[in-house]
């Protein structure tokens, strides 16, 4: 929860960005949000995506009008997504090892998705072949 939540501060976008920095810091760390281990997670998320550490400070910063905008954040990670030094060439092909828990989690589901689409898929191709050789 933000800190001008906290506070009964009235309510703005910026409460949106610091929520979006705390879930960069979950996917970077694999660790489940806690305020009381914040400065710990953005230690062990920064470390692991360096490229993301600017970001993800400064939309957790507690002055609020410090925070980005979200034009500022769509800005800066379509920086990154072309900077080959956040993202070498190499590291396009997914290493598992690499990946954090919750990503890795979401790719297994992913993978599990396409590939029972794809089998489903293949099961529909079958009867039609099956149907019109019959004929």
């Amino acid at each position: 929860m933000s800190p001008e939540s906290l506070e009964k501060n009235p309510l703005t976008n910026k409460i949106d960005i610091y929520s979006f920095g705390v879930l960069l810091i979950y996917m970077s760390s694999s660790m489940p949000p806690n305020s009381k281990e914040r400065e710990d997670q953005l230690k062990i998320a920064a470390s692991s995506h360096i490229c993301l550490a600017e970001i993800m400070v400064q939309c957790i910063d507690v002055q609020m009008n410090l925070r980005p905008t979200a034009t500022s954040l769509h800005e800066q990670i379509g920086k990154l997504k072309n900077n080959d030094r956040c993202y070498p060439t190499e590291r396009l092909t997914f290493p598992l090892k690499s990946l954090s828990s919750v990503t890795r989690k979401w790719l297994d589901e992913l993978i599990e998705e396409k590939c029972r689409d794809a089998t489903l898929q293949v099961e529909q191709l079958s009867s039609r072949l099956s149907a019109e050789q019959a004929r």
